[in-house]
């Protein structure tokens, strides 16, 4: 994979947008909202504040309500709930990205991203949302509890949940730590009748699907997303233990490394099982690698791997399964004959 060759100068980025980005800017150890880590490269955040400029003309937020919503230079706004709090801070930075972002959840986990004014805006915004009025109440909640759930969980059974055919706004679910509004999907009518049908609905809409992620960035995006009701009731999940950020962090390092492909995933490792560790209801997890991290990185290497040792501290699960990306299983092989075990004691 050859290394990407910038398109437009640093000069010709920042004559379109009319000032420079601060290289001294201190942001810390921060993400984007697709969790891509902030260089500490003058011309990758100068990039990220061109690659805006469209996005700010289409932007669907008004300024005079981003005013209204945003906290003001040197203020913070703050959203809790259920132990989990959300800081918005403006910084001093000139462009787009100027709002700190600290999700704190009450299980220790911490993650700081910075985002643009549209993305804090999309996070306030429901955040400000209010249960609206109860309304007529159907026949239907007027059966008992025991029988709704029975026909809650016929209607949801069997579901599917597929990234690449999903629309969510990742920014806009972080505004909501319960996961009450988080947009289940269109074709679950049953969560938008009214509220107490949702409220009763969802969990078992989340029992009753299994989830397919691409990879662990987008396994920690979603849990992160569904907040604590998604969280504490998915009991199937399907991902690959690959990481296109890492993948493309290390071409950057290392672009003349023929081995990149069997590093490891690190970046959101940590972050991806603290979170996975909060679905106490999971007992489907069918885990997939690509063959050459199996076939091609040495045992040894493979076993004392940090993230890999963090996946074995992944228990209890009673459906697991280990399979290639072609979904051929690889109990064959010696390594994920051991990964099972750690992950079966």
């Amino acid at each position: 994979m050859a290394k990407r060759k910038p398109t437009l100068s640093i000069q010709e980025m920042e004559s379109a947008l009319g000032y420079k980005v601060d290289p001294f800017g201190n942001v810390g150890h921060r993400f984007y909202s697709d969790l891509t880590p902030i260089s500490d490269d003058t011309y990758d955040r100068t990039e990220m504040e061109y690659r805006n400029l469209k996005k700010a003309a289409s932007s669907q937020h008004r300024g005079e309500d981003a005013n209204a919503l945003l906290p003001a230079r040197d203020d913070t706004k703050t959203i809790t709930g259920d132990g989990d709090s959300i800081i918005i801070r403006r910084s001093n930075f000139a462009g787009f990205y100027k709002f700190f972002i600290d999700i704190n959840y009450g299980f220790g986990l911490d993650m700081p991203f910075l985002f643009t004014e549209a993305e804090a805006c999309s996070a306030l915004s429901v955040a400000q949302l209010r249960p609206g009025p109860a309304g007529n109440r159907t026949t239907f909640l007027n059966l008992p509890r025991e029988l709704r759930d029975k026909i809650y969980g016929f209607t949801l059974h069997g579901g599917m949940w597929r990234t690449e055919e999903r629309d969510y706004n990742f920014c806009r679910a972080i505004g909501d730590p319960s996961g009450f509004y988080f947009p289940f999907g269109d074709d679950c009518t049953l969560l938008r009748v009214n509220r107490q049908m949702r409220q009763e609905a969802l969990p078992l809409a989340y029992r009753h699907t299994t989830f397919h992620l691409a990879d662990i960035d987008d396994l920690t995006q979603l849990l992160i997303a569904v907040g604590r009701v998604g969280r504490e009731n998915i009991e199937s999940l399907d991902f690959s233990w690959e990481s296109g950020i890492d993948l493309e962090d290390n071409w950057r390092k290392f672009p003349d490394c023929e081995n990149n492909h069997l590093i490891l995933p690190a970046w959101h490792v940590s972050a991806c099982i603290q979170l996975l560790k909060q679905c106490r209801r999971l007992n489907s997890l069918h885990l997939k690698f690509t063959r050459h991290l199996i076939t091609d990185v040495p045992k040894a290497t493979f076993m004392s791997d940090p993230g890999i040792s963090l996946l074995c501290s992944i228990r209890g699960i009673e459906e697991l399964g280990i399979f290639g990306s072609d979904e051929e299983p690889l109990d064959e092989y010696s390594v994920a004959q051991w990964l099972r075990g750690q992950m079966a004691r």
